[in-house]
């Protein structure tokens, strides 16, 4: 098509020569596709690749993408210049004129159609324009060629895709076809002659080639075509980062520039420039490369290189797939390997080795392993045992059986797998240290059977290694974790065949074991009192599960001296008459059977001929190897707890040890002998217990029969003792340490003598004569074998001697009776032979101490809970009294008395009370005195600080006394003898004081007395406190009732004072009456005064008294001097209340005050009280209170007077506030008159004048100024321009709304400015400034209101303008003087100036235009200097005669 186009071309333009150029696809270089006519030698087709930025004419051309149309080439700069080029085509080629013209595409010129002449001849336009036509001709042309290509590239493509995925659906388990189709199509279809397929290695650290295409003569073998995966190499570069490496020339490259070895050789050998490698990915993994090679330097372009993405893929699926295959082929070939093993395991109950067998056939098998082995741990674990292989030389197996494995983990990889429970994998022996170190069975295995790789997998059970398969192989090829993995399957299912079977062996022995074990317990079951039968059945069947023909039980003898025969099983009868005359000593050195027993533990000997004893020549190991034929022993202790009872001892009559399992039973059938043994024992001991029962169960009948008295539980307990202990003769003995002799409470069989000392109390509490003495004192149990040869016989201790020389006593047991861990007596117990007695007597006998203590306990607790009764009821009783006795003690007392006599065997008490002061104490009740001392203490009041009496002393110190034996002591008395009297009148020896006590303090006594020597109890003590708290309780009670009852009364009192207080408003004196009378009466009081200060403070006057005197007061006329010494001055003095008890003994009596003295001795008054009346800390007079008798007011009449002196003080106030109250009230009516009035005023001025000169005028206190006068006025006249023309046209809501917002606005700037009175009419408004209110500056407040006024009336203007109401505002402002004040009638009056300023204002009001200010001559003048005026000249205003220069304000 080219060679047409250039054919015609040059034909009709006449050009001899032509060619026709295109631009490659990255559009920077060109080249000489087609040509007509000569050739030319700098240009034929085919030649290089030109760079499009020359100065060639195509080139320029095609850069432009315009005509370049050259007349004459001679006649160019770049021919004058010698361009090389140029000069070229001129000289050598003869060309002079050239055409070249672009072809355009798309995107530009594509290339160019060039026509040469060689002569000197211009090409015209129309041959151009042919020329173009042409060109667009050869576009189209290429255009169809370039569609037809990648149509048919397409096809191609596809056709390559689906032979490619043809192949991949028919290889499922070898990807190798795909390969070969993928770089076939790969190569054919991108135009590469060389192309390889790499794989990443399982272990991921290699990238090796697997498939070529091309060349097949590759001068680099293929063993090099393997790269680490961190090699500097595009392979690797493109698997590692997932990027497709495309170097465009590989001599160009950076690893050809640092010399890389492969790269030099892909290069320089094999002709390699262009290389494109496209990495292979599985999900975010790199696994291969699809790798193209070009010979020449020609990229590939990137529809080739999405070609190759796309081929990559499908080698990636086919990759997939084939793994895929081959995982699920593998899987079932393993779940058939594991099916077979399982069904070998189960029908391999009892035998392993069938499961070893095929599980190593399986392995080696699906693992392509040629031989291996699986070896276990021998008994010891020191050394591994071949159990099973496969595929190795006999003489192999033969070396390793006669060398086993050493359990070694250091030296052996099978060893370390089992020590570690950890599958060891060695991917080459023959390069492994151990080799190279020598070690025998490496080397061994790698130089004759040749092995490279192997691995070694544990069996592991429990967390233990128990054996190991080791699979080999022949030549360097590790295994897959997926191959180990397989193998540590086959391990498990190993394990669970060792485990069926040991557990399936385990289940027969223990079959066995559990019908001898159940043959042996029925034995036991049917064995209650008797052992033999159950030994019979134990020795039998040990002997027969253990494989020993002998079998023997010995037992301790009771000394614990020697081992007994009492059991055999397959001995002759000579041997065991040997055995059975000689029990075997207990000497572990001469016997292996009583060292099991001495050290507790199990004797095994594997050959009786080899040890120690046969060779030293014992007899009894002698006769046993060489008559009995024995030689294999073992011995298992039977013990219980710490104990050893004896043995069981098994023999073999060859070498052969017993295993772990039959040691096991031995020492379960030990447990079993010991069973039956304790089960006798117990049995026995049953028997014993249920007649010691029984004993038990009839002394405690006798016990809980026997409430008052412990005999008949002695005298039991001594029967039981004496029959079960097999003791003729039993006494039961009282005493304690503090005791002086024994008390024989109870005996059995006692000899006379013995009884005799006893009763007659010569028995003494001596630990150095008496064993039971001892016993008691030392609170410990004691036994003597012999009493005969014990220490206080051979001390002659007489009553040891009597006991052993005259009634035979030989064994004796003295078994304390215990309560608090203090001996109370023992039970002791005789035996007329030596006869010791066994610890299940000495404690049976110290149950039978335990009951006897009980008994005694219980009687005891009988008598006292009897006695608590008692004592209960009595304080019940005294309860009962006391809560009928709310306002009298006596009653109380009386009763407390009477039960503490009674319960505490005292025929005579009394008791004692504490006065108030602390002083003195009286006794207000007694009991048992005869008339004369009843009279004493009806009378006596002793003081307590000076008394040496014992109730005196017993209230000073708060404690307890109690005199044993008065006559005993030496005791100082009283001047009246009153602890003669007691000794004499009552013949008193013992007594006890129990004081009262009240919190801190002793408020009295209760004193007991006996008239024989016997000291109160402990008990008797504590139930005397009990009465005096029941005492200190009645008193409290009466105490507290009779303040309620003072209280309530004074609580009437003070509510009786404050009603008349209520009624009293006007008068004190009803008030000061009633609280007299009622604080003399409660605080029985025979009179009592109130005394006032007068007004200047300086004397007391009287104005309230009351008095059950006969003779008067005489306080009438009395006026006390503040100043003075009396009482009730230093209460108003000093504000505090004053108390006298007795008046005769102040100083101004005793100073013969003439007043105090005739108060006192008329009056017979004694003791006073004063008691100030306060207002606001300050006195304002006193309350006193007068009694005949010389005693101080107690503390509580104190605070009631403070009361009544209060409520005084606020009766007083009252009524003076009453009467000031009046006096207010009155003084507010004339003030509200006259305020009404004010307020009436005010209203009318309000009406015509602003507040605040309202408010002027009422605060002057008349209206003076608004009478008619004369004043300075600065007058202001406003109103509104166009308002009469608005209210014509405007609706009467409309009109009224704009003058309603017009006097409101102009109100607030009328107010704020201080303005005097303002009058309003219609629009028009004046105001005046200067009166009635005064200001400075009438003018220029006139002006300031002027221009405030203007401001806010503009903005009405425009608001009112946007209605439609076109309305202005004129101001005019005068000053001068006028006639002001108030013009009117009755009812309406106004407040209004009249003169010539006043009309002028207005006049010029009138005059002002809109938003003007006009101002007469004298304002002017006023605010010139600050205001801009100027004249609008004179003008005729009306109602005035003359013209008036008038002025306005200046708008700025």
């Amino acid at each position: 098509m080219f060679e047409a186009i250039l054919e015609r071309a040059a034909h009709l333009s006449g050009a001899p020569l032509a060619n026709l150029c295109l631009l490659n696809a990255a559009r920077s270089r060109w080249h000489l596709v087609a040509h007509f006519g000569e050739g030319l030698r700098h240009l034929s087709v085919g030649t290089a690749e030109r760079p499009l930025d020359s100065h060639l004419v195509p080139a320029v051309t095609m850069r432009t993408a315009r005509v370049v149309h050259i007349e004459d080439l001679t006649d160019t700069d770049l021919y004058r210049q010698g361009d090389p080029g140029r000069v070229a085509m001129v000289e050598s080629e003869g060309m002079r004129t050239i055409l070249c013209v672009p072809l355009l595409g798309e995107a530009g010129a594509i290339g160019c159609i060039t026509l040469f002449r060689r002569e000197v001849q211009a090409f015209t336009d129309d041959e151009i324009r042919l020329i173009e036509t042409f060109a667009a001709q050869a576009v189209i042309a290429i255009e169809n060629v370039r569609q037809f290509h990648e149509v048919e590239t397409r096809l191609e493509r596809e056709t390559a895709l689906a032979e490619i995925l043809q192949v991949i659906s028919q290889s499922r388990d070898d990807e190798w076809p795909v390969f070969d189709v993928i770089l076939k199509s790969a190569a054919r279809l991108c135009h590469a002659p060389l192309a390889d397929l790499d794989i990443v290695d399982p272990d991921g650290a290699h990238l090796r080639e697997v498939a070529t295409f091309g060349n097949s003569k590759r001068v680099i073998p293929s063993d090099r075509w393997v790269w680490p995966m961190d090699a500097p190499n595009y392979h690797v570069e493109a698997v590692r980062t997932g990027k497709v490496i495309h170097i465009h020339d590989l001599r160009e490259s950076e690893n050809y520039r640092y010399g890389n070895p492969m790269t030099l050789a892909a290069v320089d050998t094999e002709n390699m420039r262009t290389l494109l490698a496209v990495p292979l990915r599985s999900g975010d993994r790199g696994i291969g490369c699809l790798v193209l090679f070009r010979q020449e330097v020609r990229p590939f372009a990137p529809d080739e290189i999405a070609l190759v993405e796309t081929f990559a893929a499908q080698a990636v699926i086919a990759i997939e797939n084939v793994r895929q295959f081959r995982e699920v082929q593998t899987r079932l070939e393993r779940e058939t390997a594991t099916r077979d093993v399982l069904e070998v395991i189960s029908r391999s109950r009892d035998d392993d080795q069938p499961v070893f067998d095929v599980i190593l056939d399986k392995a080696l098998s699906l693992c392509d392993a040629p031989f291996g082995f699986l070896v276990l741990p021998n008994r010891d674990r020191t050394h591994l045992e071949i159990k099973a292989w496969s595929g190795m030389h006999s003489d192999m197996i033969d070396w390793l059986r006669e060398n086993p494995f050493p359990l070694d983990p250091e030296r052996l990889a099978v060893a370390r797998a089992i020590n570690e429970c950890k599958a060891q994998h060695v991917p080459d022996a023959q390069g492994s240290e151990m080799y190279r170190a020598g070690e025998m069975y490496r080397r061994k295995m790698v130089d004759e059977e040749g092995f490279r790789s192997f691995i070694s997998v544990p069996l592991v059970s429990k967390g233990i290694g128990i054996g190991a398969f080791t699979l080999y192989r022949r030549e360097k090829r590790p295994f897959s974790p997926g191959e180990i993995a397989l193998v540590e399957t086959f391990a498990a299912q190993a394990v669970i065949a060792i485990e069926n079977v040991r557990q399936f062996r385990e289940v027969q022995t223990r079959l066995e074991r559990e019908t001898t074990t159940k043959n042996i317990l029925s034995v036991i079951s049917q064995s209650r009192d008797d052992e033999t039968p159950v030994f019979d059945a134990i020795l039998d069947g040990a002997a027969r599960l253990c494989d020993a023909p002998l079998a023997y039980i010995r037992l301790i003898t009771p000394d614990a001296a020697a081992l007994e025969l009492v059991a055999f099983h397959g001995t002759s009868l000579e041997f065991v008459a040997v055995m059975k005359s000689s029990p075997l000593p207990l000497d572990p050195t001469q016997s292996d059977t009583a060292r099991a027993v001495t050290e507790r533990t199990v004797v095994h000997i594997e050959d009786l001929a080899a040890g120690p004893l046969y060779a030293a020549g014992q007899p009894l190991r002698v006769h046993a190897v060489e008559t009995e034929g024995m030689r294999t022993l073992l011995v298992v202790p039977l013990t219980s707890g710490e104990t050893c009872l004896g043995t069981i001892s098994l023999y073999r009559r060859e070498v052969a040890p017993f295993s772990d399992d039959q040691i096991a039973l031995v020492q379960a059938f030990a447990a079993q002998a010991v069973i039956a043994i304790e089960n006798v024992r117990q049995f026995r001991e049953v028997q014993q217990r249920l007649r010691r029962e029984r004993a038990s169960a009839e002394i405690l009948e006798v016990i809980s029969q026997s409430r008052e008295d412990e005999k008949p539980v002695f005298e039991a307990i001594l029967e039981n003792a004496c029959a079960l202990c097999n003791a003729p003769l039993a006494g039961l003995i009282l005493g304690t340490r503090q005791d002086a002799a024994q008390r024989l409470a109870a005996h059995r069989g006692m000899f006379p003598a013995a009884i005799e000392l006893y009763d007659t109390g010569r028995m003494p509490m001596d630990a150095s004569l008496s064993y039971a003495a001892r016993s008691i004192m030392e609170n410990r149990l004691i036994s003597f074998e012999d009493m005969g040869q014990s220490e206080l016989y051979q001390a002659n201790s007489p009553v040891v001697r009597a006991m052993v020389d005259e009634s035979g006593v030989r064994s004796v047991l003295f078994v304390p009776l215990t309560r608090g861990g203090e001996g109370i007596g023992n039970l002791t117990l005789f035996r007329r032979e030596v006869k010791p007695f066994d610890q299940s007597e000495i404690a049976l006998v110290e149950t039978f101490a335990a009951q006897a203590v009980i008994a005694i306990e219980n009687v005891r607790q009988f008598r006292e809970v009897q006695e608590r009764l008692e004592r209960e009821k009595a304080s019940g009783e005294i309860l009962g009294v006391i809560s009928q006795s709310r306002e009298d003690e006596t009653p109380v007392f009386d009763a407390i008395l009477a039960n503490a006599c009674r319960l505490c065997d005292a025929p005579l008490a009394f008791m004692s009370l504490v006065n108030d002061e602390g002083t003195h104490f009286r006794v207000p009740a007694h009991r048992g005195a005869g008339p004369e001392m009843a009279r004493v203490w009806n009378t006596q009041v002793e003081p307590i600080q000076s008394s040496v009496l014992t109730t005196s002393q017993a209230i000073t110190e708060r404690r307890i006394i109690q005199i044993e034996d008065l006559s005993a002591l030496d005791l100082p008395d009283t001047a009246e003898g009153r602890r003669a009297q007691l000794a004499e009148l009552e013949k008193i020896r013992s007594y006890l004081v129990i004081p009262l006590i009240r919190g801190t303090r002793a408020i009295g006594t209760i004193n007991l007395y006996r008239r024989e020597i016997h000291p109160f109890t402990p008990d008797q003590i504590a139930l005397v406190e009990t009465f005096a708290a029941q005492a200190v309780i009645a008193i409290e009670n009466v105490r507290q009732f009779r303040e309620v009852q003072e209280r309530l009364e004074r609580e009437r009192a003070s509510a009786e004072i404050l009603e008349i207080i209520s009624q009293s408003r006007d008068d004190e004196s009803p008030v000061f009456e009633a609280i007299l009378s009622r604080a003399a009466r409660l605080c029985n009081a025979v009179g009592a005064t109130l005394l006032l200060l007068n007004e200047n403070r300086h004397l007391l006057k009287l104005r309230a008294e009351w008095s059950t005197l006969e003779n008067d007061l005489e306080t009438d006329e009395v006026f006390l001097d503040v100043d003075g010494e009396s009482l009730a001055a230093e209460a108003v003095r000093t504000g505090k209340s004053r108390a006298v008890g007795d008046l005769t003994k102040e100083a101004s009596y005793t100073k013969g005050d003439t007043l105090t003295r005739r108060f006192v001795d008329t009056t017979g008054i004694r003791s006073m009280l004063s008691v100030p009346l306060l207002f606001n800390g300050e006195a304002v007079g006193c309350i006193d209170l007068f009694r005949h008798e010389a005693a101080s007011f107690q503390h509580r009449d104190i605070a009631l007077v403070e009361t009544f002196a209060a409520q005084a003080v606020i009766a007083i106030e009252n009524v003076r506030q009453f009467k000031a109250l009046e006096a207010l009230n009155a003084e507010l009516e004339t003030r509200v008159e006259d305020q009404v009035g004010e307020i009436e005023r005010m209203g009318r001025l309000k009406r015509f004048l602003p507040a605040a000169v309202a408010d002027t005028v009422v605060s002057s206190g008349s209206e003076k100024m608004l009478s008619s006068h004369r004043a300075l006025l600065g007058v202001l006249f406003c109103d509104i321009r166009g308002f009469t023309a608005f209210c014509e046209t405007a609706e009467p809501e409309e009109t009224i709304e704009v003058l309603q917002t017009y006097h409101q606005e102009m109100g607030k700037l009328i107010n704020a400015h201080g303005a005097g009175v303002d009058h309003r009419m219609g629009d028009g408004i004046m105001v005046l400034f200067n009166d009635p209110l005064p200001c400075d500056d009438p003018a220029g407040e006139a002006v300031r209101l002027a221009l405030a006024m203007r401001d806010r009336m503009a903005d009405l203007c425009r608001g009112w303008k946007r209605l439609g109401h076109r309305l202005g505002f004129g101001v005019g402002v005068a000053m001068g003087y006028a006639t002001v004040g108030m013009v009117g009638y009755e009812g309406r009056f106004d407040y209004t100036a009249s003169g010539t300023a006043v009309n002028l204002a207005a006049r010029l009001c009138d005059e002002a235009e809109d938003g003007e200010i006009l101002l007469s001559p004298r304002a002017s003048i006023a605010v010139e200097d600050d205001y801009a005026v100027e004249s609008k000249g004179e003008v005729t205003l009306k109602g005035i005669r003359e013209p008036v220069e008038i002025f306005r304000l200046a708008s700025g």
